[in-house]
């Protein structure tokens, strides 16, 4: 057996080859749950991530953009969504943060990452272009072509455009789809978190937001120390943090607060079996934990 380290998030952004569509009557599904194909041992799955980080004022807004479209064989699926780092996380809940390097491999393990030419990404009217780099190798499990770029975009905008031309009949795609709003109105308690709150390690924290879809997650990183707790929940406005899973966490006068909210589409892609749509925006709080 052996264990490798692919350190990074992906949402795939992909639609129907030759056309423009809108991703966002499918939005909603889970990573991982939407393809009997997963369980296979072999197949290809494409994920993209476009993330927009909102930052202090007046900076202007970063969209970090990843990609890998990858062929496996003697791994199920699922697992290669770990492996390249796609958490699958369905429902509700909360657990500490696992590391990739702990994903053990069959040595007959093998994923291929493949090109599709030069994505593009059109938001906030500018377009950022993401080319394909080669992969390191790792430990001869994972290797070929990968997509990373940020843009800083200088206008608020509410859609993304992405496409890609494809190679050798695979990968061809052009979609476009709304963005998910900021996670805003961040409360504990009635208490707002977005000047320097705090969380007590010893009760439950209830949890309320401004709520947009309830097709959306929120996604909850919480940083304090060398701890991290990560939660999912629905985007329905309200959750209950217990405090056994605070209880976990170390104490942090500069603790981080990541609240992110997802929107999730399952699509097609010129010959690729199984795609995802991940687009998310994210925002940074310090608070303390207590």
């Amino acid at each position: 057996m052996r264990t490798t380290t692919l350190r990074a998030l992906f949402l795939v952004c992909v639609g129907v080859a030759g056309c423009t569509s809108n991703g966002n009557e499918d939005a909603g599904a889970e990573l991982g749950a939407a393809s009997s194909a997963l369980a296979d041992k072999s197949g290809t799955i494409a994920l993209v991530r476009l993330e927009r980080v909102t930052q202090n004022e007046p900076a202007p807004a970063r969209v970090v953009a990843n990609a890998k479209v990858a062929r496996y064989i003697g791994i199920d699926g699922s697992a290669v969504l770990t492996l390249l780092g796609a958490s699958d996380r369905e429902g509700e809940g909360c657990t500490v943060a696992s590391r990739l390097d702990d994903l053990s491999l069959n040595p007959e393990a093998r994923v291929d990452l493949l090109s599709i030419g030069d994505i593009s990404v059109r938001a906030g009217g500018r377009t950022q272009r993401l080319s394909p780099r080669l992969f390191p190798d790792l430990a001869a499990t994972a290797s070929g072509w990968f997509y990373a770029g940020n843009a800083e975009l200088q206008a608020d905008f509410d859609e993304y455009v992405i496409g890609a031309p494809g190679e050798q009949g695979v990968g061809r795609f052009e979609l476009s789809l709304a963005a998910p709003s900021d996670v805003t109105s961040l409360d504990v308690a009635g208490v707002g978190l977005d000047d320097g709150g705090a969380l007590s390690r010893v009760r439950d924290a209830e949890l309320t937001w401004e709520p947009e879809d309830l097709r959306d997650r929120i996604e909850l990183e919480l940083y304090a120390g060398t701890s991290v707790l990560s939660c999912t929940v629905r985007d329905d406005g309200h959750f209950v943090l217990p405090y056994a899973k605070l209880a976990n966490l170390e104490s942090d006068v500069q603790a981080s607060l990541v609240a992110r909210r997802v929107r999730v589409i399952s699509a097609d892609m010129q010959g690729i079996e199984t795609a995802y749509v991940r687009v998310a925006t994210s925002r940074k709080l310090t608070i303390r934990v207590e």
